[in-house]
């Protein structure tokens, strides 16, 4: 299993270490993930390039060509910043699981039956495998609710599904 992981996720994760002390980059420890050359470029535009712990992951390689290729086949993947464009088509390539909060993003790679991951989800999924406690996950989702960051309906959604976890 791959993880391919977008600016705005990493900016969420930053924002709950600084707010809450919580540091899920160490849960990230556990799997594969990976970036683009594009994406490396928006972390350091976005001043995260201290923050991600890049050497936790690697540089996919993917061409301009490749690029060109997937547009030509996928025009309307333009909508997207070239950075997101690069990890939709590595994800589509490596069979990837895009970790992102663009829900825009997010939507567009589920049309196309792959798996992507808001971080809240993630979180969940990550306490239903025994690597993150509820506990946690409940202060995160209080979090979440309290600044208004998710929908409502989207944070009772994860609230249920958290009471289901044993």
């Amino acid at each position: 299993m791959l993880f391919l992981i977008d600016t705005c996720f990493w900016l969420h994760v930053q924002t709950i270490y600084r707010d809450l002390k919580i540091d899920l980059r160490i849960l990230l420890k556990h799997f594969r993930w990976g970036y683009t050359e594009q994406i490396l470029q928006e972390y350091k535009h976005y001043h995260l390039q201290n923050f991600v712990p890049l050497s936790d992951g690697y540089q996919i390689p993917f061409s301009n060509q490749e690029l060109k290729k997937f547009q030509e086949k996928y025009s309307f993947i333009r909508e997207f910043d070239i950075s997101d464009q690069t990890l939709v088509a590595c994800a589509k390539r490596d069979s990837a699981i895009i970790l992102t909060d663009d829900g825009g993003l997010l939507m567009e790679i589920q049309s196309w039956g792959k798996l992507g991951f808001r971080l809240p989800a993630f979180c969940l999924w990550a306490v239903k495998k025994g690597l993150i406690r509820k506990n946690t996950m409940i202060r995160l989702l209080r979090f979440w609710e309290n600044n208004h960051l998710f929908e409502k309906r989207e944070i009772k959604r994860w609230k249920n599904e958290l009471q289901q976890v044993r």
